[in-house]
């Protein structure tokens, strides 16, 4: 027997609606979406990876705002050239700010998948 390995449309709503932590928010997390690995982000960061991640969140929720997002787009590509290890955490959190939105033409949406973009041409994730 063949099993399909795609989702349908409703089974994608599905874990949506029973997941909050991957659907749009203005709020600020109190945790990384993904399980990371504990220690520092890098040697020249002695940053814990988990509270990495959850500044890197907490910073873009501001960034929809910023007056250059240019220089904010530079900064937080520096951070993942510096902890690689935070590439899928932050795709996650790109995809998480662009999932459930109720305006897809709010300028600050268009941010949002700008900086993935961005992302997107500079990194690839894990998987």
């Amino acid at each position: 027997a063949v099993v399909s390995t795609q989702s349908t449309g409703d089974e994608i709503e599905s874990v949506y609606r029973t997941n909050p932590i991957l659907r749009f928010t203005k709020t600020p997390i109190r945790t990384p979406i993904l399980a990371l690995p504990y220690g520092p982000c890098s040697a020249s960061n002695p940053t814990p990876l988990q509270e990495q991640a959850v500044a890197m969140y907490n910073t873009f929720l501001t960034y929809v705002g910023a007056v250059s997002p240019v220089d904010f787009i530079e900064q937080q590509l520096g951070l993942l050239f510096d902890a690689p290890q935070l590439i899928d955490e932050l795709y996650c959190q790109l995809i998480k700010q662009t999932s459930w939105v109720r305006d897809v033409d709010d300028p600050q949406n268009l941010r949002y998948w700008m900086f993935l973009l961005c992302v997107l041409v500079t990194f690839s994730p894990s998987r």
